[in-house]
């Protein structure tokens, strides 16, 4: 009997127009290179690249996290997935990968080198203001009650994900993006939930988070997250803040004038 050999595919998702393409350092015939972009000026030598619409419009960041996520109906005839981010450049083929790391396995993703936990995430993610403080320590609170094993567990590092195709593994996904959906858009906060949720266990690829024999991270090519987050929490401008409580307090004051000589 011949064995059938898998089919692969490597994946990144371009959204927003924000920074341009990684071109690959290592190509792989056994695998397929796709990606995903809104950019209809995309081209690229090493990737094939797909035409996609946002998710949402205004939201670049939440439509690139649902590719990276959840996937694209062109992924679908593919066993095993390898989505990168487009900061990660893969020093060696992706074969090389699948075959050392999604071995007796169905998901596989890096521990994450910076901190300890997933709390001190959360703590990280508020003092960078990477997200509203308001979203972040609501999820936080519940996942205190909810899922409060997954906050001391070491995080993982969501550049690089190896998995393969399968109803469990699609049900891990579904329960990771609809934590995107209701709290924070910083992933690394919710994967060991939907892990949780889902009963999919994930096997840790032992790698420092910045290089390795595999990888080197992060490739920043003329980034600019001017547009990128368009919900970023801003700086409060008091001025502003005054001048609209005093609006609001003048136009107050008109309709109390008008409402109380009409009574008379």
């Amino acid at each position: 009997m011949t064995s059938t050999r898998p089919r692969r595919v490597l994946y990144t998702a371009l959204i927003g127009r924000y920074e341009t393409l990684n071109e690959l350092a290592a190509e792989d015939p056994d695998v397929t290179a796709l990606c995903f972009t809104d950019d209809p000026d995309l081209t690229s030598t090493t990737w094939e690249v797909v035409l996609v619409d946002r998710a949402f419009p205004s939201d670049p960041v939440r439509s690139q996290r649902k590719l990276k996520i959840v996937g694209h109906p062109a992924l679908a005839d593919f066993d095993e997935w390898i989505y990168i981010d487009n900061t990660v450049r893969l020093l060696v083929p992706p074969s090389t990968l699948l075959d050392d790391h999604l071995q007796g396995c169905d998901l596989a993703i890096p521990t994450h080198s910076f901190r300890d936990t997933v709390e001190e995430e959360f703590v990280a993610v508020d003092q960078g203001r990477l997200d509203s403080h308001e979203r972040v320590t609501e999820q936080l609170e519940h996942y205190r009650r909810d899922w409060p094993d997954t906050l001391a567990m070491r995080p993982l590092w969501n550049g690089i994900i190896l998995r393969r195709n399968t109803p469990a593994v699609a049900s891990w996904a579904d329960a990771w993006w609809s934590h995107l959906l209701r709290y924070s858009r910083r992933d690394q906060l919710s994967v060991h939930a939907a892990a949780a949720i889902s009963g999919v266990p994930i096997r840790r690829i032992d790698i420092d988070t910045r290089r390795s024999a595999y990888h080197e991270w992060p490739i920043l090519t003329d980034r600019d997250d001017t547009h990128r987050f368009t919900d970023r929490p801003q700086k409060l401008d008091l001025t502003v803040l005054r001048r609209r409580i005093r609006s609001r307090l003048a136009g107050a004051k008109r309709w109390l004038s008008r409402s109380g000589s009409g009574s008379r």
